[in-house]
């Protein structure tokens, strides 16, 4: 049987010795009444701190035994990869975990728990708490032990402070303290493309920073191929489904800033595709097992998705309209019409009726429809075809955009 089974049953053996349901024992040590579930079920592991309080409750001291299952639990579970950043968001919301105050109470008990810490991490970024987030990493560190564990949230703080040059060095040393052991298992395997992956990112927003607020087109080139090449590295490791939807937008990336635009435009339409398909798997087999039938990615950024492919089906199309041009030969209509009409269907199908004109997606959707609908217009306008119309709609989507733009400021 599996410690952390084992240490499920001890738990509830504590419980139901005391005659309470999940709910008010929960409320006895602490937590969430999910998180006990889960403990209880053997899908979580207790902290030390945790276990103390269970048998405070009943005027013991921590068996030894249970220590000692405990410590193999640690064990088993060195860096497993529940723990990177990725899965975390995804895995407490499942839990029912991914608040603001519920994680800072559990945080209390499980002060060492790097899900909890990562995950109010993201929240604190995401409602802008960025001295909150700071002070919260600080203190976090107290409490972690492992050094490759340490870099990591050192990295992320420096991350956090857009400090890219000091937390990818972070990251690097990070990964070269858990390579350490050669001879790695299945799950350290995981854990270590999960670190890679957490590189990659820092990459990637080391680029997006480079290309919009310092200008540097050359530093973001860098930056975007450096992020591949750790993607790339990642999933010899581990192709985990969660982690495509990134390894995607480098292309997108790489494609926009003039890299081989050409593939990397294809490339990104295959790897956003499959990132679509995925989700809709995820999603049925949820629905088949009887839980309720979320997504494994938002809404939100699944439009992230469809806007950037759209615009990626027009720009091959001028692209090949383009090379016609360069070679003084009919264009290609077949092909050109093609992606725009891929580019279209998508458009069409998926207006951002659900999401809030403030939101960055609704503005990054209209400006992608405006791109989108410029680029038919003016391969029309070469061809002698209507073109007035395709105008139109580009101005109907830079007139949404300014619209989202101005709720931001």
């Amino acid at each position: 049987m599996q410690t952390s089974i084992k240490l499920g049953e001890e738990i509830k053996k504590v419980r139901t010795s005391l005659n309470l349901d999940q709910k008010d024992f929960a409320k006895l040590i602490g937590i969430t009444n999910v998180y006990l579930s889960n403990i209880e079920k053997g899908k979580k592991i207790p902290s030390q701190d945790l276990l103390t309080k269970v048998f405070k409750v009943i005027n013991q001291e921590i068996p030894q035994e249970i220590l000692e299952l405990l410590n193999t639990s640690h064990s088993d579970k060195k860096n497993k990869s529940e723990n990177i950043s990725n899965n975390i968001i995804y895995s407490l919301q499942e839990n029912g975990l991914y608040d603001y105050a519920k994680l800072k109470e559990s945080l209390k008990t499980e002060p060492d728990n790097i899900a909890l810490i990562l995950g109010f991490l993201s929240i604190l970024k995401e409602q802008g708490k960025l001295e909150e987030a700071r002070q919260h990493l600080l203190q976090s560190l107290i409490h972690i032990k492992k050094e490759e564990i340490k870099r990591w949230l050192e990295a992320s703080y420096f991350l956090l402070e857009r400090n890219f040059v000091t937390a990818i060095e972070l990251m690097k040393k990070s990964i070269e303290i858990f390579s350490l052991n050669t001879e790695l298992t299945f799950e350290e395997k995981k854990s270590k493309a999960g670190l890679l992956f957490e590189l990659a990112n820092m990459y990637f927003e080391y680029g997006y920073d480079a290309y919009n607020s310092k200008f540097d087109q050359a530093l973001a080139i860098e930056c975007f191929t450096n992020s591949q090449k750790y993607f790339s590295e990642q999933r010899e490791l581990s192709k985990e489904p969660s982690y495509e939807m990134y390894y995607a937008n480098v292309f997108w990336w790489l494609a926009f800033l003039g890299v081989d635009s050409q593939n990397n435009w294809l490339s990104y339409i295959d790897k956003a595709e499959n990132v679509l398909l995925i989700n809709h798997e995820q999603t049925m087999k949820k629905s088949l097992t009887g839980k309720p039938s979320k997504s494994m990615y938002s809404e939100h950024y699944l439009m992230q998705v469809i806007s950037a492919m759209a615009e990626s089906y027009a720009q091959l199309a001028k692209i090949e309209f383009n090379k016609s041009l360069s070679n003084q030969e009919n264009p290609d209509s077949q092909k050109i019409n093609y992606y725009l009409k891929k580019g279209e269907l998508l458009l069409v199908q998926h207006a951002p009726l659900r999401i809030l004109p403030e939101r960055r997606e609704y503005y990054n959707f209209y400006f992608s429809y405006s791109c989108f609908y410029s680029i038919k217009a003016e391969i029309n306008s070469y061809l002698n075809q209507d073109y007035n119309s395709y105008l139109d709609l580009c101005e109907k989507g830079l007139e949404e955009a300014v619209f989202s733009d101005n709720k931001n400021t």
